[in-house]
C-alpha cells in the first residue's frame, strides 16, 4: 500500500519530502512568516460608517439581478444547482 494514501504524516517536513518538493530557505521564510501571523492576527476595528455605496433593492427579480446562468439552449430557464 502507498503510505501517502493510508498514512497521514504528523510532520510538515516527512509530507515535504513524501511529495517530492524541494525545501527552500524562501518556501521557509515564507511559512515563518505566515505562521508568525497566524499566531498574532491583527484585530478588527468597526466603524461607524465606511466608504462604500449601499444598495437596496426595493423590488426583487433574480433572474435580472443575479448571474443566473442557462446551462443548456434546451433548458426551460435559468437555475440555480
Amino acid at each position: 500500500m502507498n503510505p501517502r494514501a493510508t498514512d497521514p504524516a504528523p510532520d510538515r517536513e516527512v509530507v515535504v519530502i513524501l511529495h517530492g518538493v524541494a525545501i527552500s530557505s524562501r518556501l521557509t521564510a515564507r511559512l515563518a512568516r505566515f505562521l508568525a501571523a497566524a499566531a498574532r492576527p491583527v484585530p478588527s476595528v468597526e466603524v461607524p460608517a465606511g466608504a462604500v455605496q449601499e444598495v437596496i433593492h426595493t423590488e426583487v427579480d433574480l433572474l435580472r439581478q443575479l448571474p443566473i446562468p442557462k446551462h443548456n439552449e434546451l433548458d426551460s430557464g435559468p437555475y440555480i444547482t
